[in-house]
């Protein structure tokens, strides 16, 4: 129904606002497996996300980290570069927390469109 689809994309700004890291990536998530590729929700979560894991220090478990890298990377999410760089900054630093089973939950298309080289040899 395109009247609900339009009535929950209005109020994703509001959710956002006030949601914690861990809502961001389950909200990305979503988006990624509903292929909504609405560029300003994407990048509204990313900008969000981006303060929570600088500003805040806002914990994410490591399973949910790698479902949030894999969903951004379906949903080409590369339109802000400081916020890719940041996030792949974050995941360095807890690439030590990731076990083998999650290790195997990375995408292929994070591990070749995403990781920079200093990831891929962490990792």
């Amino acid at each position: 129904d395109y009247e609900l689809y339009m009535r929950i994309l209005g109020e994703v700004p509001h959710y956002i606002k006030e949601a914690t890291a861990g809502d961001l990536c389950e909200l990305i998530r979503l988006l990624a497996r509903r292929r909504l590729r609405e560029r300003n929700y994407v990048d509204m979560v990313a900008a969000h996300l981006l303060q929570k894991i600088r500003i805040t220090d806002d914990y994410l478990p490591s399973r949910l980290l790698v479902k949030a890298a894999n969903s951004f990377a379906s949903l080409e999410c590369r339109s802000q570069p400081k916020f890719v760089e940041h996030f792949l900054r974050h995941f360095e630093h807890r690439i030590e927390e990731l076990d083998a089973d999650i290790c195997c939950m990375v995408s292929p298309l994070f591990v070749a469109n995403y990781m920079a080289d200093a990831l891929r040899r962490a990792y």
